[in-house]
Order: structure tokens, then sequence, then C-alpha cells
């Protein structure tokens, strides 16, 4: 941000405002017979106060130059800009509302499936990108600069203040016969507080507050970063595997700490992959460990090498920031393999078009993904998001496992809500291996049912004593004569037995 000139900036039509205000006063006018016909006196006098107000906000001005002078030594100064990479890139308060929410997918694979068109579900995913306050770095913190100013403010005009009243009890203000009257005095004290209140609260004062924005546009937050998690399980060849994903992620989508890990539970034990990132100054923390080969290694890298470094978690905040603003182009980031190697991480999205979600029409996003390694290796993903930034497909080049929404999940032009809702309702009856196992259930119910009459004639013959009582007494409220009805057949002495004396019920059981 450039120093803003304190010259061509100063609002000088408020210090004409308030000066055109102040003569038309009638504490000018009363102290008119004391100066005279001049009252250059006064007017010089809130012209010093109005230049004092100026002249701090103008050093407002010189302390932001010079804070943006130390950002160059600052850890994140050297990383990438993305308003310099996507066109009025933006992550506002309404945007860090939209893209904070949780979702849950589905693993599927088409290995062993008997469908071309429907994959077998092996596992699930469940990705959640949520609020975390703190304290920007790249911004200026300063939250107690308008309460100064306006002590400042008040200090002034209370300097003014016992000037004017120092001035009034001089042997010069004796030009009257008669001084004022008590009730005059406190007249005048209120019409000069009311005078000092509106002229604090003028609609010059915007203009002021207007010049301050300008000064400090963006130097306060409270939520500025994002928390995601990330954790998958599925199943591998039999074995257990997943992964797992915790970040901590700014507002400019720079990486502060990630730690990603990936695993598969095999015969001879657990084979898992590790890797943990975190910013130092001017430079990168990298850890790598790997059961398998049973390796630790350590990195640094210069922040020249990982200035548009992009973890896996900011890769989702980013997928989901160009989803809903229907970002058109390409470019190129770079990212890290689960090894600590950099790789190139180039994205192409082609905009919006319309498709079929669970039988529901929507407007989808497509996003082509290419990472390249260092020894040439390419790896190409296609993520399919909703215009909310939910994620519908992803799929890896040469890779068996398909990452897609739950095909029951009920999806919407909203924002998903995190929690799924699933169309059971709509959709068991045409799932035949859903309907069989319902009415598999449902026949061995009524057999258990019956099985229990035929094993029990007493009951059958106590709901035809009860039957005919009602019939017989014909009770006006049916539901307390039911209950009485039945009560008699309770034992109270076996339920205190059941409940306090377990040896003797075991001997002698409830009596029905």
């Amino acid at each position: 941000m450039e120093r803003p000139d304190t010259q061509g900036s100063i609002p000088h039509s408020v210090t004409e405002d308030i000066i055109k205000y102040l003569e038309e006063q009638e504490r000018f006018n009363a102290d008119g017979e004391r100066w005279g016909k001049d009252t250059t006196y006064g007017i010089n006098r809130a012209r010093s106060v109005l230049e004092d107000i100026i002249k701090n906000i103008a050093d407002r001005a010189q302390l932001i130059e010079e804070f943006e002078a130390q950002l160059k030594a600052h850890n994140q100064y050297p990383l990438f800009e993305l308003d310099k990479i996507i066109p009025d890139f933006e992550i506002d308060d309404e945007m860090y509302n939209k893209l904070t929410f949780r979702e849950t997918l589905v693993i599927s694979t088409f290995k062993d499936s008997t469908n071309s068109f429907a994959p077998n579900i092996v596992g699930g995913l469940c990705l959640d990108i949520q609020k975390a306050k703190g304290s920007n770095p790249l911004y200026r913190k300063d939250i107690g600069f308008e309460h100064r100013l306006v002590e400042f403010i008040t200090s002034k005009l209370n300097a003014l203040n016992k000037t004017t009243n120092t001035t009034k009890s001089s042997p010069k203000s004796d030009l009257s016969q008669e001084g004022p009257k008590p009730s005059e005095a406190s007249l005048s004290d209120t019409s000069l507080s009311k005078t000092e209140a509106h002229v604090a609260t003028s609609e010059s004062e915007k203009e002021i507050q207007d010049f301050i924005a300008t000064l400090k546009p963006c130097y306060e937050r409270l939520s500025c970063k994002f928390l995601v998690h990330l954790s998958s399980q599925f199943d591998v060849d039999g074995h257990n595997g997943g992964s797992r994903i915790t970040a901590w992620v700014d507002r400019n989508l720079h990486t502060l700490e990630e730690k990603r890990t990936e695993y598969v539970w095999e015969d001879n034990g657990i084979n898992e992959k590790s890797i943990y990132c975190g910013i130092q100054p001017r430079r990168y923390y990298v850890k790598y460990r790997s059961t398998l080969e049973n390796l630790l290694d350590r990195k640094y890298y210069s922040m020249v090498r990982t200035r548009d470094l992009v973890c896996e978690g900011a890769n989702f905040i980013l997928m989901r920031y160009l989803a809903i603003t229907r970002f058109i182009g390409h470019f190129e980031l770079s990212t890290m393999y689960i090894n600590g190697d950099l790789c190139r991480n180039i994205y192409d999205c082609l905009g919006p078009e319309s498709g079929i979600v669970n039988d529901q029409k929507l407007d989808l996003c497509k996003i082509y993904r290419k990472i390249i390694e260092e020894c040439g290796i390419v790896h190409l993903c296609i993520t399919v998001l909703t215009l909310n930034g939910q994620i519908v497909k992803q799929e890896w080049n040469d890779c068996e496992y398909i990452l897609q929404l739950n095909p029951l999940a009920h999806i919407s032009n909203e924002k998903p809500l995190g929690n799924e809702r699933l169309l059971l309702n709509k959709v068991w009856e045409e799932d035949m291996h859903l309907f069989s196992a319902f009415l598999d259930c449902k026949t061995s119910c009524m057999m258990q049912i019956k099985s229990y009459l035929t094993d029990h004639p007493e009951f059958k013959n106590m709901m035809a004593d009860y039957i005919q009582a009602t019939l017989l007494m014909k009770p006006e409220d049916v539901l307390e004569f039911t209950v009485k009805h039945f009560n008699q057949y309770f034992n109270q002495d076996a339920f205190r037995n059941n409940s306090f004396d377990e040896e003797e019920n075991e001997e002698e059981g409830f009596r029905v």
C-alpha cells in the first residue's frame, strides 16, 4: 500500500464546514463584544485543533509506510499473491462463510464390479473446512487507533474550553456593566455542551472516518484462517487403508502448517507414510517418515523455491473458491508430494456447465489438475464440483478408486448443511437387495409374534377378557378403563424384587 498524499487527501472541506458552523454558534456571537468585530481569534483556535487532528491522521499514514517497509523481512512476504494470478481474488467475510462447510463422500471402485456403470462402494471420506480465529500476519492490528483519536480530539476541545474560560475571566472581559446571571451562565454552558456534542456528531465526521478508512483498509481481522480436516477409510485388496490431512491455512491460501498421512494395514504390519511441513522464518521445514522404508528425512526449502506452494489442504479451499467464483482459465503453482518433493501444480478451469447428479439437474464446474514430479511423472486429476464448492466426483488417472457423492444423498443448489440427508423414502423400494432384506425382516418379526402367541395361550385369554369387559361395561373413558384393567395383572412385588433383590426374583420370577 502506497503512502497516501497527505496534502491532497486531507479533507479540507471538513475544516471549512466546522469553521462555518462555529461562526454561527451562540458562543461566538456572545463573545463578539469581547473580541470586538474581529472573531479571527476563535476561528484560528478551531483551525489549530483541526490541523492537529489532521496531522495525527497523516502521522498514521507514515506509520503504515514504515510497516510496509518492514514486510519485506516477514516470513510470508516472498510467497505468492493470488490476486496477481486470479483476477479480483479476494476472500471477504461473505466468501469466507461460503468456503467453510463439511461434506462427506464415498470411495468406490470398478474392480470386481458386475455393473460397468455402478462401482462398488468400499469406503468413505469426510472433508471439513472450519473457521479459525487468529490475526493475519499480513495486516497491521491496531484496534485502539480510533479510540486514541477520539481521546485526542476530546483533550483538544477541553484545552480550548479552558483557554476560553480563562479569557472570559480576564479584565478585558469586563466590557459590560453586569455579568451574566447564574441562570444565564448555566444556560450558556448547556448551550456550549450541546454545541460540542453537535460538532462531534456532525456529518463532517463521516468524511473523517472515510479518510481514516483509506489509511487502514484491512488491518483488523478476527476470523482470518482456515482449519482443514480430511479423513478417509476404505478397503484396499482386503486390507484397511486410509488417509488423514490436518492443515492450517490463512486467507491468502498460504499453508502455515500441514500434516498428511497415508496408511494401509497389511499382514505384516502397517505401511504408513506421513509428511509434515511448517513455515519458519525465511524457509519451510519438511519432515517425511515411512515405516516401510524405515526412513526419516528432514528438508528445508527456501522461500524462493516454495514461493508458489499450495499444499493439499489449501488445494481443497482453492478448488472451492474457483467453483464458487466460476473461474475460467488456467494457472500454475506448485505442490508437495507425499515424499516431500516439490512438484509443478497446474490448474485448468473450463467454467460452469450443466449436468445431472442423483437424478437432479445442476450447474457444475470441472477443474483439471496436473501434477508433474521432478522426475517427469505426470498425475492427472479431474474434479467436478457444484457452484457452491461441493465435490461431486474426483478421479485420478491410472487409479482404480473414485471419490464421489453418495448416490443416495440429496443435493441442491444451496450451501451444504454438513449432515448428509439420504432419500431412503424414494430409493429403498427400487433397491432389490434392500427391499429383499426388508421383507425378510418383516417375515421374521411376524413369525416371532405368532410363535409367542402359540407358546403363551394366557395372553390370548387375557385379551379376550379385556374385550368382553369393554363391551359389557361400555366405559366413557376407554383409555383410563384400559389402564385400570391391565394394572390388575401387574405384580408390584415382582417389580420391586427385580430391582433390589435379583436372587429372589430369579427364583420366583414374574407372575403374569
